[in-house]
């Protein structure tokens, strides 16, 4: 079978093994930004699954006074539609776009893609306000809430014990959570490319009480959870990698 034409649906363990082979040949040998890797990192799972995939991406938690002045003003635009939100500082909490691969030209790259771009992390009713980036926190380890009990300022707090975690929605058309609202809020989006589960795989980093990542997978074919939990390894691997690039601060190009 050609490469783009391999499923994930029907992946074994021996092609996963496979995959981390290649992603450690294709991120090993960089040194640069955390940004890079996460690049390399969703061009080598779109590769590997393309005939399956209609888009993947990767997303950091960061402090907004790191952000870029792009990802900053588009962190303040939303939350100052917000209401009542405690604002942003530079302490603020940003689930970050850094890598972008998929079916159209604009989803490649970060700098090419529009939305999802800074997302703050606002306060809890503000994430909860958003299906999917509350269900993706949740399933990842994390939580939003107050820095301290008199801090009205809200904070990332890891709760899952560092461990890698998987961020799943079977079926994107019909996938609720517990209001009863859709989990993948965008209809069009899913009704237009076709998009059937969609996954993640991330977690915390070792030590950090605030940063995770989150590989996050729109498959136009139906995946079961067995299935996606062979995914997990590649976020340990992608932690291992870039454990000193986070550590070092060094996030964007």
């Amino acid at each position: 079978m050609a490469e783009g034409q391999r499923v994930l649906s029907a992946v074994s363990e021996a092609e996963i093994d496979a995959l981390k082979a290649e992603l450690r040949a294709r991120l090993r040998p960089l040194s640069g930004s955390l940004e890079e890797f996460a690049q390399e990192c969703v061009d080598v799972i779109y590769q590997r699954f393309e005939a399956a995939t209609v888009l993947v991406r990767a997303f950091a938690t960061l402090s907004l006074g790191i952000l870029p002045p792009r990802e900053r003003t588009f962190a303040s635009s939303l939350a100052t539609s917000a209401v009542s939100s405690p604002g942003l500082n530079p302490d603020t909490q940003v689930l970050t776009l850094l890598g972008s691969r998929g079916d159209l030209p604009e989803w490649n790259g970060r700098e090419r893609s529009q939305g999802h771009v800074a997302i703050p992390l606002l306060s809890p009713a503000f994430v909860d306000s958003a299906p999917m980036i509350a269900r993706l926190l949740r399933e990842l380890g994390a939580e939003v809430g107050p820095a301290t009990a008199t801090d009205s300022r809200t904070t990332l707090r890891i709760v899952g014990g560092g461990a890698a975690g998987m961020f799943y929605v079977e079926d994107a058309r019909t996938g609720t959570d517990d209001k009863g609202r859709k989990v993948i809020a965008a209809q069009d989006f899913v009704v237009k490319h076709g998009v059937r589960t969609v996954l993640g795989v991330g977690g915390p980093y070792g030590g950090s009480k605030s940063r995770m990542i989150a590989i996050v997978l729109f498959m136009r074919e139906h995946v079961t959870k067995d299935t996606a939990n062979l995914l997990l390894p590649i976020a340990t691997l992608f932690k291992a990698v870039t454990a000193s690039t986070v550590i070092q601060g060094k996030i964007f190009k």
